[in-house]
């Protein structure tokens, strides 16, 4: 079936394969809800009865599906039919959505006890791993896909930068912190003493089946686990929560940064990857170095640290290093004014012998 013009010519309109997938199931929907019986024979219907076979369609499924749904089927058979150069007035048919009225679902962050729960709920290791570095960097549950060894990199502090989505133009770095980067040191650890031999190629996370963890499942693993917790998730429509299972992490990141009033806002959207919409042509002009962008990091690190002792730890380790700095400085002013003392001293002797 996929060998249909009108398809081939769909997908190949489309570079995302999770995308792909989705639009395509979305066409599928369309074709199975009016009986037809192919791609080919979609096209081939006249484009005013095409018209409203969709206005039809939108709003039988009014009220039965998500608003979001609804707007994702009239983008996929928006593409659909304008690749196969059938035109229909989309802008018309969009204006059937219903409007916003509800609450919106996934608007509240995880707080850092109910990731610390999240973690602490997993049985297995890795797990544990990928929420703390999703945690503490603020990736996507898209990040996991494709991500090698190469494209990690030793900080000070005993941090770690992440290239997510290397090598496209999507590419972009963030970091992750202490206590994340030895977790994931321990994890490699552990598949070496499995007998694995990692490389700079080799899968940052691996399954159980030595394969690369996928978006959709590493969202439906979370999705399982947050559901063994004691999380109290308000229901805010159907299947949606006020938190949701991958994504409440991004929100974590992003919410414990932008509380701290000593961050540089605009870093802050750089690290989450986002175009700053407050400032015209800001991603083309505003190109901060990796330096400047984990000095920002870094000031974050206590608050991003997930486990209340390595927190503490971290806390004492930067007070001592303050202290020390304190002393330093002290010791520093105190050479400083005996110096001077020693300036006044000469000056003043010099003084007594001119006026003797």
């Amino acid at each position: 079936m996929n060998s249909q013009r009108s398809i081939i010519i769909f997908n190949h309109a489309i570079s995302s394969e999770a995308t792909k997938k989705c639009y395509l199931n979305e066409v599928k929907r369309f074709k199975v809800f009016y009986n037809v019986k192919d791609f080919d024979s979609l096209i081939s219907i006249e484009p005013k009865r095409l018209q409203v076979m969709i206005e039809d369609y939108i709003m039988q499924r009014k009220g039965k599906v998500e608003r979001s749904s609804l707007s994702h089927s009239l983008s996929a058979l928006d593409l659909f039919f304008s690749m196969n150069d059938v035109i229909l007035n989309f802008k018309k048919s969009k204006k059937l959505i219903p409007k916003q009225e509800t609450k919106q679902s996934g608007m509240r962050a995880y707080t850092v006890d109910e990731v610390s729960e999240l973690i602490q709920s997993c049985k297995t290791f890795v797990h544990k791993v990928i929420i703390n570095v999703m945690a503490s960097s603020g990736v996507r549950a898209g990040f996991v896909e494709d991500l090698k060894i190469k494209h990690l990199k030793d900080m000070p502090m005993g941090c770690k930068a992440i290239t997510v989505y290397a090598d496209t133009v999507y590419e972009y770095t963030t970091f992750m912190t202490p206590e994340a980067s030895a977790k994931l040191e321990q994890y490699f650890t552990w598949r070496k003493k499995k007998g694995e031999v990692l490389t700079p190629e080799s899968f940052v996370f691996i399954t159980e089946k030595r394969k690369c963890f996928t978006p959709l499942g590493l969202s439906t693993l979370l999705n399982r686990l947050v559901k063994n917790t004691t999380i109290v998730r308000t229901k805010t429509h159907k299947n949606r929560y006020d938190i949701m299972s991958a994504h409440g992490l991004r929100k974590f990141f992003d919410t414990t940064l932008k509380l701290n009033q000593n961050l540089n806002p605009h870093v802050v959207e750089r690290l989450l990857s986002h175009k700053s919409k407050a400032i015209r042509l800001d991603s083309s002009y505003f190109r901060p170095r990796e330096s400047d962008l984990f000095e920002v990091y870094q000031k974050a690190i206590p608050s991003l640290t997930i486990d209340k002792s390595s927190r503490l730890e971290f806390e004492l380790k930067e007070n001592k290093e303050r202290l020390a700095k304190l002393e330093n400085s002290k010791d520093r002013r105190i050479l400083e004014l005996e110096s001077d003392m020693r300036i006044i001293k000469e000056f003043a002797k010099s003084i007594r012998k001119e006026s003797s």
